[in-house]
């Protein structure tokens, strides 16, 4: 079945920026005029697959989406310019996550066991990828780093068994010595000459 045809079988329920949902939601469809989702909103929500966020939303909480372990995938509208401290820690289904060319930090350990995750691209403004942010990610493969990123924190990649190779963009100044900490398969790291650490 595509991801098409399982959405067509998902009953959403809509979401107005305020109160709980059933825990047992398949679907949530958040109203255009929600601003804000608050932090927790649908923390352990496990069976949650599909989420549909709008346009105009600036901002999410704090593990918003903490340990929905059966949601497969996630568009981040362009006006989120934070993801923010485990929003979705342990979601372990997400496969997809698409971040927006607006977006401008991460917070620490944002998508840490996201572990069915296998492809992430920075965008352009995040100059820090910080603590723990995709620890755990077993099966990230494809890690691509803008040239605005300034900085690599503790852990941040840490446990990423399948990541074989990335490339450190120039502006980088600082890698800390556990950010790739038991990448186990990773044999090939590009670097500039600019890195002081």
């Amino acid at each position: 079945m595509s991801d098409a045809e399982r959405q067509r079988n998902v009953d959403f329920i809509i979401y107005h920026g305020q109160g709980s949902i059933p825990k047992d939601a398949t679907g949530i469809r958040v109203h255009p005029s929600v601003r804000v989702i608050p932090a927790w909103a649908f923390d352990q929500c496990s069976a949650l697959t599909n989420v549909e966020l709008p346009e105009g939303l600036e901002e999410l909480g704090e593990g918003a989406f903490r340990q929905c372990t059966s949601l497969r995938a996630i568009i981040i509208p362009k006006f989120v310019k934070v993801i923010p401290f485990r929003a979705f820690y342990e979601c372990s289904a997400l496969t997809s996550v698409k971040l927006s060319e607006g977006l401008e930090e991460i917070g620490e350990g944002a998508f840490c066991g996201c572990t069915s995750l296998n492809a992430i691209i920075i965008p352009p403004i995040v100059k820090v990828i910080p603590e723990g942010a995709f620890y755990g990610c077993w099966a990230l493969t494809s890690v691509e780093l803008s040239d605005g990123l300034e900085e690599i924190g503790e852990w941040a990649f840490a446990e990423c068994r399948s990541l074989r190779e990335i490339v450190i963009p120039p502006a980088v100044r600082d890698i800390h010595d556990t950010a790739f900490d038991c990448c186990t398969n990773l044999t090939r790291v590009k670097f500039c000459n600019e890195i002081e650490e």
